[in-house]
């Protein structure tokens, strides 16, 4: 009996919240029941779960402290799945140092570890959990290989389990992997295999939301307009249900790199006013201006003039506001925009006098354009 009460509880711990505030509900629970039944592996639960919200919200400082509380109680009770677990959450705090080799090498060390300990004793959903993070880490160091056989193995756990829930976490990180290795076709399919397997779960959450934009940046790449603007509009669906605008916008950031390399501007151009207008609406005003500076990067080579518009319009916010780093941002699309106002006037001065000169276009009016412009494109695909 108290051996299936401490399966349940750790399942717990490894449940697929994406969310600060489910984490940090469930740490809650944990903890209160450990305080009333004065249970040590309860209380080091609750604490590594209340880690993983602090990783959610992005307080590494707080996760850590958290952890090494855990820590120390579980070696001083001896509890083996209490120490297994705070591996397991070291790890993931560890991982979040994508930019960082030494904090992803310590990152696998502990993963490798906790998993190790999961599969000595048994627990099945752990020990899947577990060989999740591995690959995730994989991932992070550039291993697409080792992640995709860690993340599929994971899934052949879970569907032995039957649990849709952790099945459709398992294909999305799958559609992640093959998108890394470019295999857009592969990517998509999984991610279809992932929202099947999260509406058998019955969600329909930020998570069942983040896999349609999964699934719409892959049909994008392959390219197939009709059914990325599908899936964004399911993603769309998803997160307005939720109030989750940051996550709407991002899936309209998909369908405006999609119209862009379908060569329909216009409509990339009305879906970046959107965004702008989402977030305004939102009274979201960082994230308005952000999204002012796109569409000025957007529109620049369409129409120098309403991009240097929208560059000032940006920045006088972005001071009011205080985002220096973004105002030299507006700087420099401003600079783009003069140099394109500059080049303009050559043209038209050169047009005027065409009959009584010839000057090769390339050469005088804009060298170096199309290679300023696929650069501009590419900067204003990362800022969506």
């Amino acid at each position: 009996m108290a051996e299936a009460k401490l399966a349940v509880n750790l399942e717990q711990v490894f449940s697929t919240d994406g969310r600060a505030d489910q984490a940090r509900r469930v740490s809650e629970a944990l903890l209160k029941q450990a305080s009333e039944d004065g249970d040590s592996a309860l209380r080091v639960f609750g604490l590594c779960k209340a880690a993983v919200a602090d990783i959610l919200d992005g307080e590494r400082s707080a996760a850590l402290e958290k952890v090494q509380t855990a820590k120390s109680l579980a070696e001083e009770n001896f509890l083996t799945e209490g120490s297994a677990v705070v591996k397991y959450v070291s790890a993931r705090i560890y991982s979040k140092d994508a930019g960082d080799e030494e904090s992803l090498d310590q990152a696998l060390d502990f993963a490798f570890q906790a998993h190790g300990s999961f599969q000595k004793m048994g627990p099945r959903k752990a020990e899947a959990a577990s060989m999740l993070l591995l690959g995730d880490i994989h991932g992070l160091l550039k291993q697409e290989d080792t992640a995709m056989r860690c993340h599929k193995e994971a899934l052949t756990i879970f569907k032995e389990l039957g649990d849709h829930r952790f099945c459709a976490s398992a294909r999305q990180k799958i559609c992640k992997d093959y998108m890394a290795k470019g295999q857009h076709l592969r990517a998509a399919q999984a991610c279809q295999r992932a929202i099947a397997s999260y509406q058998a779960a019955g969600e329909a959450d930020q998570a069942l939301g983040d896999c349609w934009i999964a699934l719409a940046e892959a049909q994008s790449q392959a390219p197939d307009l009709p059914k990325v603007l599908e899936s964004v509009a399911e993603a769309r669906r998803i997160f307005a249900g939720h109030q989750d605008v940051a996550s709407e916008a991002k899936a309209m950031g998909i369908l405006v790199k999609a119209y862009m390399q379908n060569d329909s501007p216009a409509e990339a151009v009305d879906v970046a006013k959107q965004v702008v207008t989402l977030f305004r609406e939102a009274g979201d005003h960082r994230a308005e201006c952000q999204a002012l500076l796109s569409l000025a990067k957007l529109v620049l080579p369409l129409d120098h003039t309403k991009a240097e518009r929208l560059a000032s319009t940006a920045m006088g916010f972005m001071q009011a506001l205080g985002m220096f780093e973004e105002i030299e941002e507006c700087k420099a699309v401003k600079a783009r925009c003069e140099h394109a106002r500059a080049a303009a006037e050559v043209e038209a001065a050169v047009w005027k006098h065409r009959d009584f000169m010839h000057v090769p276009r390339s050469l005088v009016i804009d060298p170096g354009c199309r290679g300023r412009l696929q650069n501009e494109f590419t900067e204003f695909a990362k800022a969506v």
